[in-house]
């Protein structure tokens, strides 16, 4: 999608370190075109870090291509990647979460926002989910794959954005959202007609059992917003991701537990995005040592030690 218009009519061998670098220069300068089937829209310029995982993959395929000797070196090599930077997590209240899973109550969207909000599963991943990947006797799910978009706007099941398998504990509210989603599906299925349901395995589909339309959950999440009158830049059904990451370090959860829930790289990672939500742990540590060290000091002069 952004590499192809720019790079797609060059052989790899003529691709020199200029071209990558007009290439990200015109990325975070220039609207980015988007076709969806017959329509063509326009987005913001991409950001740095996106920029950064374009070159990282094109970092790999030159290294790969120098590896069979298609080409001399690796120009990604030459180029100077864009410096990461963190991205401000938009992330829902507790209040706000509650109020928006009681207004999608009754639709078919609520099972989907649940697991959402209880797992901080991408949207992509909850959308590739199948039944075989729920173990509802150890209350768990494996996270194996995710829905991607190729330049025409078309589904496709991909890998993690990992590239790496996680097992998620489910809790109470979870489990029993997947239950009830499963007892509907196979409603759904005695209700179709023979042969226009074309069973392949999701947990939330559409309704010929098929991969559900991403876009339209993540429009019908913003619309239950505008409803209940949540308005902030940047909130999305992401949010609930990201709810899951900020509730989750500031509710005193080491930073490697929850960079393994939402799957990503390293711990680093979740600390630069939600390190917010931990905003006065160092105060709050350094106080409780020193609380520490008065009480044990008063157990002694009062003779207990």
């Amino acid at each position: 999608m952004h590499i192809a218009p720019s790079l797609g009519g060059l052989s790899v061998a003529r691709l020199k370190a200029a071209h990558l670098a007009e290439l990200y220069a015109k990325l975070r300068s220039e609207k980015i075109r988007y076709v969806k089937g017959e329509k063509v829209r326009f987005g913001r310029p991409l950001g740095a870090n996106s920029v950064l995982r374009i070159h990282r993959l094109l970092h790999r395929i030159f290294g790969w291509a120098e590896t069979l000797g298609l080409v001399q070196h690796n120009v990604a090599r030459l180029v100077q990647a864009p410096k990461a930077a963190p991205s401000p997590a938009r992330a829902l209240t507790t209040a706000q979460v509650e109020r928006v899973l009681l207004a999608a109550e009754g639709t078919d969207l609520w099972r989907f926002f649940v697991v959402a909000a209880e797992t901080g599963m991408r949207r992509g991943e909850i959308g590739a989910l199948t039944w075989d990947s729920i173990d509802f006797a150890r209350g768990t799910v494996s996270v194996r794959q995710a829905v991607g978009e190729d330049r025409k706007g078309g589904a496709f099941i991909k890998s993690t954005k990992s590239g790496r398998e996680r097992v998620i504990p489910l809790s109470d509210v979870a489990t029993e959202a997947l239950r009830r989603q499963r007892a509907v599906q196979e409603a759904e299925k005695l209700a179709a007609r023979d042969g226009t349901y074309n069973d392949r395995g999701f947990v939330f589909a559409d309704n010929t059992g098929g991969l559900l339309d991403l876009d339209g959950v993540s429009k019908s999440f913003s619309a239950i917003l505008r409803g209940l009158g949540i308005k902030a830049k940047g909130l999305s059904l992401h949010s609930l991701r990201h709810f899951v990451g900020t509730m989750g370090l500031a509710t005193g959860n080491d930073a490697r537990t929850i960079s393994d829930l939402l799957g990503h790289a390293d711990p680093g990672l979740t600390l630069r995005v939600y390190g917010h939500a931990v905003a006065g742990a160092q105060e709050r540590a350094v106080t409780s040592i020193s609380h520490a060290l008065l009480q044990a000091k008063a157990r002694r002069l009062a003779g207990e030690n």
